[in-house]
Parts: structure tokens; C-alpha cells; sequence
């Protein structure tokens, strides 16, 4: 993530969803370390296929995880749902 930042948010447009799967892509990567998301073509396709419309992906800290979910996780990011 940028310096300073304290989120990112990527948004994949339907046409931009469309083209990837059209076009074969076998995955898509956002970064935002030290994070990263990653979807294969399976995914992607499965995405294009539930979606209605533009795909919002959030990747924020999330300070209320009990104790027993932080000593699970250690220092690995986690990925909740939203």
C-alpha cells in the first residue's frame, strides 16, 4: 500500500470483468502490500458470472478479531469477508 495509506480499494469495472474473462486471462493480482489478492481464471470466471455490476475489492485492517483469531493468524494478513 502507498505510505501512509491505512486501506486500499480496487475497483474492476463489468466491461473491464468481461474483457479479462473474454479474453482468457488466466489470473489477476492486486497488490497492495503487504497484502496481495489473487484470482485464477476459474475465479474470475465465477466472479463474471454472480456479478450485476462493478466489483468493489477491500483490503483494510481489521482491529476486532478475538485473541484466539490473532494467535490462529499470527503475522499473516487475514482476509475477511465484507
Amino acid at each position: 500500500m502507498p505510505r501512509g495509506a491505512t486501506a486500499l480499494t480496487a475497483t474492476l469495472t463489468s466491461s473491464s470483468l468481461n474483457s479479462l474473462v473474454d479474453a482468457g486471462v488466466t489470473s489477476l493480482e492486486l497488490n497492495g502490500s503487504p497484502v496481495t489478492v489473487s484470482f485464477d481464471k476459474k475465479a474470475l470466471a465465477e466472479i463474471h458470472k454472480q456479478s450485476t455490476g462493478n466489483i468493489s475489492i477491500a483490503i483494510v485492517p481489521n482491529a476486532n478479531l478475538s485473541d484466539a483469531a490473532k494467535t490462529m493468524i499470527g503475522t499473516r494478513p487475514a482476509a475477511l469477508p465484507m
